[in-house]
């Protein structure tokens, strides 16, 4: 490795212009499954939710991740995906299909559930519009988890 591209590694690892954000960027978006309990079914994309609106993350950005605030699904543990994508509602694109595996929180406080983390940033430009779906395993009912989509700027 030369010692140009060390250095451009630990620049961006020690911060630079590099900025993470999650979005939306106040509560989360509720993911809601397409049907009930065992049948991993995707809603349709003219229903996908919304978790961003066209013009306002900076172009260009790229997916890093997803996190899960809260999981509403009935069963104490469940299994599921979240997909991501941009564009147009009803001509969405999908960009990335991360798996999920949460529990339901108890009378004793939320369980803390760490960001999942895409192995590589998916570039994206224009400030579309970025949107999510779920699907899930039997247990989970449907009615989804909260999230938000992590974003990071200053890459190139």
């Amino acid at each position: 490795m030369s010692d140009l591209m060390v250095r451009s590694i630990k620049n961006a690892l020690a911060g630079g212009s590099v900025r993470y954000q999650s979005w939306p960027d106040l509560a989360g978006v509720a993911l809601i499954s397409a049907v009930g309990d065992g049948v991993m079914v995707w809603h349709s994309t003219a229903t996908s939710i919304q978790v961003v609106a066209a013009g306002v993350v900076a172009s260009p950005c790229w997916i890093v991740g997803v996190s899960v605030l809260q999981s509403t699904w009935a069963a104490a543990t469940t299994y599921g995906e979240i997909r991501v994508g941009t564009g147009a509602l009803a001509a969405e694109v999908w960009l990335a299909q991360l798996p999920v595996l949460a529990g339901v929180e108890t009378a004793v406080g939320l369980g803390m559930k760490a960001p999942i983390w895409l192995p590589y940033p998916i570039k994206v430009t224009g400030s579309p519009r970025i949107c999510a779906s779920i699907r899930n395993s039997t247990g989970g009912l449907i009615t989804g988890c909260t999230v938000k989509v992590l974003t990071c700027t200053g890459l190139d």
